[in-house]
């Protein structure tokens, strides 16, 4: 949604490795090529509120997130409490929340950099600054949105948006990872000229 051209505003290095690791994605020959959601690995803010399928439980004094992928699950206080030392970096960073009207906002620091965005190598550093938005429409409909601000990374802050719905009847399923999967050569060929 910001910037109007769609493009992330990465800083040139960036931007390159960036590419390299879409490249990698598409050949990959080391592990590290592979996506982390894709070695089992927690995809963590913002990237799991791209999944269609969580849930949102408010309890006295915070709000919770859980999705059936991963077994993931985010706890967000609303207490007014500080964030954790800027020694402590986490998969889903630190998120501190409130209420404005109709939006809950929740401020995440301590992210540890690892999760990437995409599976295209979209990324941001242990750097980032996430303010999330999630304002509710009506009964059905939510928006959400966060801003990104990585000076390490990024020439700007920028943000993005992705409107969620209500789905009554669905239900959760148990999801289960590939870790240790013994018949990976589909990840990992022995012959790239294979693809």
């Amino acid at each position: 949604m910001d910037p109007p051209d769609g493009r992330v505003p990465y800083q040139p290095w960036a931007a390159a490795l960036q590419g390299q690791q879409a490249s990698n994605f598409e050949r990959p020959t080391r592990p590290e090529h592979i996506d982390t959601q894709n070695r089992c690995l927690l995809n963590g803010a913002p990237r799991l509120y791209y999944l269609p399928t969580f849930r949102i439980i408010q309890v006295p004094g915070s709000v919770v997130f859980v999705w059936d992928d991963y077994h993931a699950y985010r706890v967000i206080p609303l207490d007014g409490r500080p964030h954790l030392g800027s020694n402590m970096t986490l998969w889903m960073g630190d998120g501190r929340g409130h209420w404005e009207n109709n939006t809950l906002v929740i401020d995440t620091t301590n992210l540890n950099g690892r999760p990437r965005l995409s599976v295209a190598g979209d990324f941001f550093s242990d750097k980032a600054h996430l303010v999330e938005r999630f304002t509710f429409i009506d009964a059905n409909s939510m928006n959400y949105e966060v801003t990104i601000d990585d000076p390490t990374v990024f020439t700007r802050p920028w943000t993005m948006r992705v409107a969620e719905k209500r789905r009554p009847d669905y239900e959760f399923w148990e999801f289960a990872c590939h870790e240790g999967e013994q018949n990976a050569e589909h990840l990992l060929p022995n012959d790239p000229a294979r693809y």
